[in-house]
């Protein structure tokens, strides 16, 4: 595997209350796989992917310490050596033999964010966000032979796929309880997705 990638980054603050960060990664990758079927037969896989990532977050800032964000970024997911390889594998824990498929393509992924924060001393914040995710060429598992006894997974591209949903996060230090504890914090974060 080979991934070469560059980056620019601007970072523009248009006044007080609005700024811009934003961006591309150009990333060359290439995944190059030799290997030999189950009937001893060779063959070589060679994965070749150049992406332009862009990404933007506007940020707007309501009050000194809170702000609403907005972001939207493209990110890819690459078929990882069991899915890519036209080899089998056998899990003996789930009595399950996975099979990978040489014709995968790499998944590209559209991310678009909205979100409140709201910032205290102490690093000590919360947020609120929601998001949507557009795949295109999303892989996923499939039963490709199903027995009695045991079952083969194989894996495919699909045309396309989407995701929504919220998260909520937040970080509270201790120093409500002792000064001497400010140092001391409790991070939470909770997703429900669709």
């Amino acid at each position: 595997i080979t991934n070469a990638a560059g980056y620019l980054m601007l970072d523009n603050k248009f006044n007080d209350k609005l700024r811009l960060v934003w961006g591309v990664r150009y990333e060359q990758y290439e995944n190059k796989l030799n290997g030999i079927t189950e009937s001893f037969a060779p063959y070589a896989i060679d994965l070749k992917k150049n992406s332009f990532l862009p990404s933007a977050n506007f940020i707007y800032a309501v009050q000194a310490k809170s702000n609403i964000r907005a972001s939207f970024s493209k990110t890819v997911s690459r078929p990882q050596y069991r899915e890519l390889a036209n080899q089998l594998f056998y899990d003996f824990l789930t009595n399950i033999t996975f099979s990978g498929n040489p014709g995968l393509k790499t998944t590209d992924i559209y991310n678009y964010d909205i979100r409140w924060e709201q910032y205290f001393k102490g690093s000590q914040y919360y947020s609120i966000s929601a998001f949507y995710k557009k795949f295109i060429d999303p892989i996923e598992s499939y039963i490709s032979i199903a027995g009695a006894d045991s079952r083969t997974i194989s894996y495919r591209n699909s045309g396309k796929a989407t995701n929504y949903g919220i998260e909520l996060e937040g970080r509270k230090n201790f120093d409500f309880i002792s000064p001497s504890l400010e140092n001391l914090s409790v991070y939470a974060n909770l997703s429900i997705i669709n």
